[in-house]
């Protein structure tokens, strides 16, 4: 899969179906430890939930 950009965040809870949808159009199911890329997209599933952790210390529920 291309990288969309810089690296975002990282998956560091995971719950249910999540997906990512890269910049070439290609999407492919999240796993925990995953990176984040700039410009990709998320998707989640019925029940699913991520959390993206960041060099900072924050995190983002999605």
């Amino acid at each position: 899969m291309a990288q969309a950009g810089n690296v975002i965040g990282k998956v560091v809870v995971l719950q249910g179906e999540v997906s990512v949808k890269g910049a070439d159009g290609v999407i492919h199911t999240l796993k925990l430890g995953d990176l984040v890329h700039e410009g990709e997209v998320i998707i989640t599933g019925p029940g699913g939930r991520v959390e993206l952790g960041f060099d900072d210390g924050r995190t983002y529920l999605v």
